[in-house]
């Protein structure tokens, strides 16, 4: 047996089976340990290469001894890597010398996956320095390998949920968390606050890069002023959208209990209730809002401290009104508003690992999905601690649906029936004529409903009474139709719960308005009790809902780079048709293919290649698809004719990854290891010299002949090798995503040859290669989802949920909901610590 395994996997399976066997003496704690996944093949292998060494021990004597870092690793680094990666020194931020014990080095799993590949493909050491012996070779890949792919994941050191730090909230999040606590829209870049984006922060919520300065903390007085003028409706009408005033007029009116019947008036006078007295009043408006604005997280006396200044207000003679705005104002610039905040546990030691509480996993997950503020149902749930009850759920949950109605229901103003499902109290089924229309849902499948929550036209609420509610088991109401409820009575303004004396059971389900009503309902919904969790449920009913697209706006454009696309370098003095109405097209069809991914729940292999894309009458034409008409965006499905299908594909990423006249193989396969594979190549040499576009030489008659003699040299050779051929395949898209056969008279060579031996030739044979590292892009895709929703960067200790995460995901057809559903329940999601950098009480 010894002579049939090679040193490196014999080496490799012991260390498996070291952890099978630790495994099986440890005890197991069922509440915390990771998932246990099928034992690979190796340790099977160890069990008898075990069993064999204890029944002949005379044999075990041949099996070379395991390579440790001290013994074999840290002479060969510094041998012949230190002299550039040192503590002097540092070429690309690397250096050994500090990496002084095997503890040490078990932390850099992250840079040795990046030194395997450039050992592997001899890019290390670089040309120029006396290559590795193929016994340095040998035993630095084995030793990497062994660190990298044998983690034992219930040893300690591996289960570190990261430093707790404070959480400032992103321009983003601040923006959004206002709508939701407000009511209307808001960008506070109105009064300077600054983007947060950029190098070493792609997605603009890291927390180490989210500090606060008096600048601008200035700024978020002149914004809660802003905000304020805007709520309490002082703001001029002509400053800001009328959508948007309409939006906080009417928050206003349900917060002060205004009066509905002047809701066109554009502003109110700020009063308390008649017989209330005023500091009883503003108690009354307080308590709840706080809640809201602390998120679930506000403490007994939080209320009092902030009393304290309505009574200020009041002792220096200030009106109801401007006393309520000074005691929203001190609200809107707390520490506990601006920052996300889980302070640490006295009773607890410095370090220790705990559980987040029901309302600190609200707050994650509300901010992981939506980008803001958890809402009212998940405020409900922490607060109950039902949040993280284990076993089946007893609460009913909304359930998901595709929008159905009957004909003639597009009103003057569009086709707007799906508004009544898109949570938003503002919009409104309006129908376009007095006669009644019914709108509903089909769920799917046939469910349990025993719960219905619906709202009306705000102002008109009374347009509902005589309205029905009904379930059926077909689609057009001919058969099975049950009265769910009538409404008998005018509904109370916002959201109306009722619930049903017994479950009915019903795929499709319809609102029919009364005769003569236009509609004029708001949202509808059904409920009732489905599988899982409540967690479960509760990552299932926000990513269905509207506010995940942050998930596409915030993680996924910007992950790919396509917020970038408004200022690519494609100019239209080199090609007039990149009008920007077709940048913008693609740029809308990249963000509705993800979206699509989300809301579908399709597969994450399908940013790699796809049956569908989406287009308009105008794109369609720039990419030569089937014929579109409108200015719609509409789902197509792609032919191999096409040359489509997947992120590259588009449009978008080859004119992001192009230069101003021409493509850019450099670029395009730049991107590819970056985004795609989480492989950046490092920053070229300052003194390299850029490839000009006037160089001609009568032996160079291509740019690919001129870019490969700007490869030969070799300080750009070992990068140019892995980015150029990947770059090259894609060569038949123009520098503007246009399919070309030739360039100029000349036909393209989409040839190439990786490092691996990997050949390509054009567009299908390179989607073909990403297919087959579809490991690679998974775990990218997980690393940089986990760093998303942590809001920070990962770490060695991370390695373990990244693999537990992407393995689930590759038993569930790598489903998007599993990535998302994964991430939530790993560990370093539902766990913190106590540390220094945690607030030990923070005051509003």
């Amino acid at each position: 047996m010894g002579a049939s395994l090679s040193h490196l996997h014999f080496n490799y399976c012991l260390v498996q089976f070291r952890l099978v066997f630790k495994r099986l003496l440890s005890p197991i704690n069922i509440l915390t340990a990771p998932k246990v996944y099928p034992v690979h093949p190796c340790r099977f292998v160890g069990i008898v290469v075990v069993v064999f060494c204890v029944t002949d021990n005379s044999r075990c004597a041949s099996f070379a001894e395991e390579i440790t870092f001290q013994k074999q690793i840290a002479p060969i680094l510094h041998r012949r890597c230190a002299s550039c990666h040192n503590a002097e020194e540092q070429e690309a931020n690397i250096d050994f010398s500090a990496i002084m014990d095997d503890r040490a080095a078990t932390r850099q799993r992250k840079l040795w996956r990046k030194a395997i590949t450039r050992i592997e493909t001899d890019e290390m050491p670089p040309a120029g320095e006396m290559p590795l012996t193929p016994e340095e070779k040998q035993d630095l890949l084995q030793w990497m390998k062994q660190s990298v792919e044998v983690i034992d994941c219930n040893d300690p050191a591996n289960r570190d949920p990261g430093s707790n730090l404070l959480r400032r909230l992103s321009l983003v999040e601040y923006n959004r968390t206002v709508r939701d606590l407000f009511g209307f829209e808001y960008d506070a870049t109105a009064v300077g606050m600054p983007e947060e984006l950029g190098e070493g922060n792609p997605f603009g919520n890291l927390a180490a890069a989210l500090d606060i300065s008096p600048v601008l903390m200035d700024k978020y007085f002149a914004a809660a002023d802003q905000i304020l003028d805007r709520f309490l409706g002082t703001e001029l009408s002509s400053s800001v959208d009328g959508n948007i005033q309409e939006q906080a007029r009417v928050r206003r009116e349900q917060m002060f209990g205004l009066d509905s019947g002047t809701w066109r008036k554009p502003d109110y006078e700020v009063v308390p209730p008649m017989g209330v007295a005023s500091r009883d009043a503003a108690r009354a408006l307080l308590v709840p809002f706080l809640r809201r604005a602390y998120r679930g997280q506000d403490a007994d006396d939080d209320a009092d401290r902030v009393l304290a200044v309505f009574d200020q207000a009041q002792s220096q003679g200030k009106s109801y009104g401007d006393s309520v705005r000074w005691m929203f104002k001190a609200i809107l610039v707390s520490p506990k508003f601006l920052y996300r905040v889980e302070p640490n546990q006295p009773a607890r030691s410095r370090g220790e690992v705990f559980l987040v509480s029901d309302q600190e996993l609200a707050v994650r997950l509300s901010y992981f999905l939506w980008s803001s503020m958890p809402d009212e149902e998940l405020l409900d749930l922490a607060e109950r601690k039902q949040l993280t009850a284990v076993g089946p759920s007893n609460e009913p949950v909304k359930f998901p649906g595709r929008v159905i109605t009957g004909p003639g229901s597009d009103s003057h103003q569009g086709n707007n029936f799906e508004k009544v499902f898109d949570g938003d109290l503002l919009t409104i089924l309006d129908g376009p004529n007095a006669a009644s229309y019914w709108v509903g849902l089909d769920l799917g499948q046939s469910q349990p409903i025993q719960r219905l929550r619906y709202a009306g036209r705000i102002g008109m609420e009374q347009r509902m009474v005589g309205g029905t509610f009904q379930g059926s088991d077909s689609a057009d109401f001919s058969t099975n139709v049950v009265d769910l409820w009538v409404v008998t009575d005018q509904p109370s303004r916002g959201w109306v719960t009722r619930n049903l004396e017994s479950s009915v059971t019903a795929r499709y389900v319809r609102y029919v308005p009364p005769p003569n009503s236009f509609g004029n309902i708001a949202e509808f919904e059904v409920r009732g009790l489905a599988a899982g969790t409540v967690l479960e449920q509760q990552v299932r009913r926000m990513l269905a809902d509207p506010r995940a697209k942050s998930l596409t706006e915030i993680f996924a454009l910007h992950w790919l780079q396509i917020h970038k696309l408004p200022t690519a370098r494609p100019s239209t003095e080199f090609f007039p048709e990149f009008s920007p109405n077709v940048r913008q097209a693609m740029f809308d069809e990249t963000s509705l293919f993800c979206e699509t991914l989300r809301l579908e729940d399709r597969s994450v292999l399908e940013f790699l290649d796809s049956n569908d894309t989406f287009v308009n009458e105008e794109l369609a034409r720039y990419y030569g698809l089937p014929e579109v008409t409108g200015k719609e965006l509409r789902r197509v499905s792609l032919l191999p004719e096409h040359h489509r299908g997947g992120l590259l594909g588009m449009g978008s990423v080859l004119a992001l990854t192009s230069h101003t006249s021409r493509t850019s193989p450099t670029l395009r396969g730049k991107w590819i290891l970056e985004v795609l594979l989480g492989t950046p190549p490092p920053p070229p040499p300052a003194n390299v010299s850029q490839i000009k576009e006037e160089e001609k030489q009568k032996e160079i008659q291509t740019f690919r002949d001129k870019l490969t003699l700007h490869a030969e040299n070799a300080t750009c050779a070992a990068c140019h090798r892995k980015m150029d051929p990947l770059g090259f395949s894609l060569d038949n898209f123009d520098a503007v995503g246009r399919w070309r056969e030739k360039n100029g008279d000349q036909l393209l060579d989409v040839s190439g040859e990786l490092p691996t031996g990997e050949k390509l030739n054009g567009f299908d044979d390179l989607k073909h290669v990403l297919l087959a590292r579809k490991s690679e892009f998974v775990r990218n895709l997980t690393e940089q989802m986990l760093n998303y929703a942590l809001g920070r960067e990962l770490d060695y200790y991370d390695d373990c949920p990244v693999q537990q995460i992407t393995s689930t995901l590759q038993q569930n057809d790598f489903q998007y909901s599993t990535l998302v559903m994964e991430i939530v329940k790993s560990y370093p999601f539902q766990h913190r610590k106590n540390t220094e950098d945690s607030l030990q009480e923070v005051s509003p």
